[in-house]
């Protein structure tokens, strides 16, 4: 199997990454413009922006992302070349506080002496720069020395500015950073710098090399949640207690110059790309495939239709344009979190192509209910069963995203799901129990949250009869019933509440007992034993009584009256027990439907009109 640091720098050579060696994209706030001989073209620093279009309105957002020579720099002091932070440029530093006490007094001396050393290191950096053979023929380097012997004091700083502002240095109408001897020198300085000074049979590509003791390049903080803006360390052992034997440094793994420099360029490239990249609230997932595929396996899993999911499943199981063409295609995807300044990998994805698309399919097949209206979906978006583990707000009428605050949903349920789509593995546990406690507090049972109790249920229990879709007549297990007589219940006290023309109950029988029959099922025939017979014999009054006798009756058979139902639930038993209650009223609800056209139908015939079918309520 190939590991992710191989598949890594096999995609940045692949895709032709490396051309700028040591390079990474950086925000930038503000732009300095030097003459060609280094003096001030003007004194006033100028404000960047990027246009956006939000909502089909175009935006400006602050700051502008280029791509710089730029290393690692969690800690300790390290400039850029031809552009950095206020701090190491310009060594500005804001005005003292008023006198305090002597703590605040010492923060202060001690954010003077730090700005200081950082001016010093980018002046010294850009000297060095100068003076080097790949700057021989090169004006923009000794641009900037006498820019910063002469001219570097006159800057004028705008009315809010921050040491951390990002500033890029263009002389004449060049970049600073983009001047002809910046690759050499900056690649040759970044391995002096960042290499251990030994040679070692690097893990990653095998062969033999200088190997590096840190990252020179690292991966933009902004791209994975919980990363620092500094940037974010594909592997580091920084401090002596991190590595083994107490010694800092990569050498307990070696990691040749080369391939260092491929991994984070690779990340950055493809966490950066819309198109192959998905961010959540907890982490940061992208994908590529070998070959000429654009196979997208997150917008396969958030179909906008039934008609979507038919499509892939039809393409797999015919083999057209797939099996033929995808056998040696191989899919990677990747899941990031950060803590900080170091990486995090959750998941790690190998596998060729047409297994994910039939694990996929497999996904769907698992997942698959019966909605509860005609316009429902048969199939599920991850997204929409992401949110339905969440807590579901009345006043709008939709589930909370894991974005929303207050939505309660479970640490990365995006990534759980997704993990679970596509390695074909079982939902957690816990997952379903949290969905089933959701439904407790919601009091809302609906076709995403059947859905991901359904796909709990059977990938948990294979050896077991799997759940269906839809209304089981044959499945006799006592929760199911259970959870059927609860919907025929509350069917039947709606009939009789609106039997003589009245209005729908405040409170339904499944207001009042769900939460309860869920962990103990068998209330649903002690309360409903109590209520019904009024129910009934209201209805009877009206000549329709015997439809909801003969439902009910026909479940209360199938249970053994020696032991009717749990009274205490497991949470396979809860499942069951809120699957027996969505399918009977997606059941009762079609049925209804169906009835209602036929009439219509029958009324249609008789008087020759045009009948529109009713939509289910």
């Amino acid at each position: 199997m190939t590991t992710l640091f191989e598949a890594l720098v096999r995609y940045a050579h692949e895709h032709k990454l490396l051309e700028k060696p040591y390079h990474a994209p950086a925000r930038f706030i503000w732009q300095l413009d030097l003459n060609p001989d280094g003096s001030l073209a003007s004194r006033e620093l100028t404000p960047l922006f990027t246009p956006r279009e939000v909502r089909g309105k175009i935006t400006e957002e602050r700051g502008r992302i280029v791509t710089v020579p730029r290393m690692t720099r969690t800690r300790g002091v390290s400039p850029m070349l031809g552009a950095d932070d206020i701090a190491y440029v310009l060594g500005w530093v804001h005005d003292a506080p008023d006198p305090g006490d002597a703590a605040t007094t010492r923060a202060y001396d001690k954010i003077v002496r730090d700005t200081r050393q950082r001016r010093e290191a980018w002046s010294a950096l850009t000297r060095q720069w100068a003076a080097s053979p790949a700057a021989a023929d090169d004006p923009i380097p000794r641009a900037l020395v006498n820019f910063i012997e002469n001219g570097i004091d006159q800057v004028l700083q705008p009315a809010e500015w921050s040491a951390k502002d990002g500033i890029i240095i263009h002389v004449g109408l060049a970049p600073a950073p983009a001047a002809q001897s910046a690759v050499p020198f900056w690649t040759q300085y970044v391995e002096r710098t960042k290499g251990s000074g030994r040679i070692s049979l690097c893990l990653i590509c095998g062969m033999n090399g200088p190997v590096v003791d840190t990252f020179a390049q690292p991966v933009k903080g902004s791209l994975i949640p919980g990363g620092q803006t500094s940037g974010v360390a594909p592997v580091s052992v920084n401090e002596a207690a991190y590595g083994y034997g107490l010694r800092r440094g990569l050498q307990q793994v070696p990691i040749c110059l080369s391939c260092a420099q491929a991994i984070p360029t690779s990340l950055n490239h493809l966490l950066s790309d819309s198109a192959r990249a998905h961010h959540s609230s907890d982490a940061a997932t992208t994908w590529w495939v070998d070959g000429a595929s654009d196979f997208d396996p997150l917008s396969e899993l958030s179909p906008t239709q039934d008609s979507a999911v038919a499509a892939l499943i039809e393409r797999v199981r015919s083999g057209r344009g797939t099996r033929h063409v995808l056998d040696l295609e191989q899919f990677y995807a990747v899941t990031l979190e950060a803590n900080h300044s170091r990486m995090v990998v959750c998941d790690w994805t190998h596998l060729p192509l047409i297994t994910l698309q039939e694990n996929i399919l497999a996904w769907f097949a698992d997942g698959r209910v019966q909605p509860l209206s005609a316009h429902g979906q048969t199939y599920q978006p991850l997204w929409l069963l992401a949110n339905a583990t969440g807590r579901y707000d009345p006043d709008t009428g939709r589930y909370l995203s894991p974005f929303d605050r207050g939505g309660r949903h479970p640490h990365a349920i995006a990534e759980i799901l997704q993990n679970a789509a596509l390695h074909r593995c079982p939902l957690p546990r816990d997952l379903a129990s949290h969905v089933v406690q959701r439904v407790v507090a919601d009091r809302r049972v609906d076709a995403p949250r059947i859905a991901l109790l359904r796909l709990y249920l059977i990938r948990s229990q294979p050896s077991k009869e799997t759940p269906m879709p839809g209304l089981d007549q044959s499945n006799t297990e006592p929760a199911y019933l259970l959870g059927r007589l609860m919907s025929v219940y509350e069917d039947t006290q709606y009939a009789a509440a609106t039997a003589d023309g009245g209005h729908a109950p405040n409170a339904t029988f499944v207001d009042k007992y769900l939460a309860g029959a869920i962990t103990s099922p068998r209330l649903v025939l002690t309360a409903g034993g109590r209520q019904a017979p009024a129910w009934l014999s209201k209805l009877r009054r009206n000549n329709r009584g015997w439809f909801h006798q003969r439902e009910i009756d026909a479940i209360i058979a199938l249970l053994d009256p020696s032991d009717p139902g749990p009274i205490r639930a497991t949470l396979d038993q809860q499942a069951l027990f809120l699957l027996g209650y969505h399918h009977q009223r997606a059941h009762s609800s079609a049925a209804r439907t169906a009835a209602a056209v036929e009439r219509a139908t029958a009324s249609a015939q008789s008087d020759g009109s045009t009948v529109t079918p009713p939509s289910q309520p």
